[in-house]
């Protein structure tokens, strides 16, 4: 009886074997041995790949755009009126900036203490010496600056209680020095080219622009005090280009800022002027 259950497994499991290579000989296949795989290089998406094929790391930052700046000269002088009542005048200017240059000129007008948007904005201007200048931003040249007061008369005295005038300064732009004019030697560059001037009294509500030939300020003081300003202005000559000077060098090179009192807007030797003035030498930013 033993016997007989040993052969039936015998004979089960030599079914079993038959029967499995009758199977792997019908499918033509074989043991396999275990898969090899091959280590490649994960390739870069489009999005993360710069122009010459060169994958952007995480750290990559874009190109900083580097920040303009407007450098101010500054100077001084004092002017003393025949009643003995006397003014310290204080002014800082940029160089001669292009109105397409927008960056410095919004940089110009944030340098000398200007606030909101740059008042001298396109359209037309009128004053005493022009009227309806127009003024487009792309074909003219500004120059930015402050000018501040300081009341030097003897204690006791005030310049805010008296009649003075000497506490009126204008500001004129003239041209390089020309042995051929007798009279002054320098041009008034405003007076040949037509010029806008905006002064900045307060804040940017209360901004006073004005087409003239020279720029005067009428400061209002504050009762007993000793010192005005600094106010912010900006100036733009409306036709410093030409066919024979297309970039405005030859009109500009050499010019400067004028300062002075009681409507001496031009360097004379005319001893009724009770101070002499003050010239800032004014570059090209281009």
């Amino acid at each position: 009886m033993i016997l007989l259950i040993r052969a039936r497994r015998r004979t089960a499991q030599l079914s079993s074997a038959i029967l499995l290579a009758y199977l792997l000989t019908a499918c033509g296949s074989s043991p396999q041995s275990p898969a090899q795989f091959i280590e490649t290089s994960p390739v870069s998406s489009s999005s993360d790949v710069t122009a010459t094929g060169t994958p952007i790391t995480p750290h990559s930052e874009a190109p900083q755009v580097p920040k303009v700046s407007y450098p101010l000269h500054t100077g001084s002088f004092t002017a003393t009126d025949g009643d003995g009542y006397s003014i310290l005048v204080t002014v800082s200017a940029g160089d001669f900036v292009k109105g397409t240059d927008t960056a410095r000129v919004a940089a110009g007008w944030a340098a000398v203490g200007g606030r909101g948007q740059m008042p001298l904005t396109d359209g037309t201007y009128s004053g005493q010496s022009y009227v309806n200048v127009p003024v487009d931003h792309e074909n003219l040249i500004y120059i930015f600056g402050a000018i501040a007061l300081t009341d030097q008369s003897s204690s006791g005295f005030s310049i805010s209680g008296s009649n003075s005038i000497v506490d009126h300064p204008s500001v004129s732009l003239l041209g390089k020095r020309d042995a051929n004019d007798a009279i002054f030697g320098r041009k008034n560059l405003a007076l040949s080219e037509a010029a806008v001037w905006c002064v900045s009294y307060s804040n940017s509500s209360s901004t006073k622009c004005s087409a003239d030939d020279r720029m005067s300020l009428n400061p209002s003081w504050s009762p007993g005090s000793k010192r005005w300003g600094p106010v912010p202005f900006v100036g733009a000559l409306t036709q410093p280009f030409s066919p024979n000077d297309p970039d405005g060098v030859a009109l500009l090179d050499g010019a400067s800022l004028y300062i002075s009192t009681t409507g001496c807007g031009t360097p004379t030797a005319d001893t009724t002027c009770p101070a002499a003035g003050l010239t800032i030498d004014i570059a090209r930013t281009w």
